[in-house]
C-alpha cells in the first residue's frame, strides 16, 4: 500500500500496478483520514484495505466513493458465517466483516446482524482503588 500526501493531485489520476504476487494500493491522505473516521479500527480498515485492493483500481481521492458503494453492497448481502469458537465470548462482542457486524450472545451464538460501519464502545468504568468491581 502506498500513502500519497500531496496537496495537488492531478484530477482523475489512477494509480497502476504490475503484478507482484499481493495486493497493491494507493490512497490520498484524505482517503486514509476518511477511513479512520469512518471504521474507527485498525483492524477494520486493514480489512478493508485488502477488499478494496481485490478491485479495479479507482481515481486517487474517489476512496469515500468507493466506501460507501462497498457498504450499500454490504447492506444487501446475506449474512456470513463467522468462527465463532475462534472469538472471544463475551456478551454483545461485536465481529466486523466488511463492515456488517453481528451480535455474539453468551452462550456463542450469533445474534441479529445489522450493516453498519463498525463502531467502538466505551470501556466501563474501572472501579476506584478499594471498591469492589460490579
Amino acid at each position: 500500500m502506498s500513502l500519497l500526501d500531496h496537496d495537488k493531485i492531478p484530477e482523475s489520476t489512477v494509480p497502476t500496478f504490475e503484478p507482484v504476487g499481493m495486493p497493491a494500493l494507493t490512497l490520498t491522505r484524505r482517503g486514509w483520514d476518511f477511513l479512520f473516521d469512518q471504521l474507527r479500527s485498525t483492524t477494520a480498515v486493514l480489512d478493508y484495505l485488502f477488499r478494496a485492493a481485490g478491485e479495479p483500481p479507482i481515481a486517487l481521492g474517489d476512496e469515500p466513493v468507493r466506501y460507501y458503494e462497498f457498504a450499500a453492497a454490504d447492506a444487501f448481502a446475506p449474512p456470513e458465517d463467522v468462527d465463532t469458537p475462534r472469538s472471544t465470548p463475551r456478551q454483545e462482542s461485536e465481529l466486523t466483516r466488511h463492515g456488517t457486524r453481528a451480535t455474539v450472545t453468551d452462550d456463542g451464538t450469533l445474534g441479529g446482524s445489522r450493516p453498519s460501519a463498525p463502531k467502538l464502545r466505551a470501556a466501563p468504568p474501572r472501579p476506584s482503588p478499594g471498591e469492589q468491581p460490579p
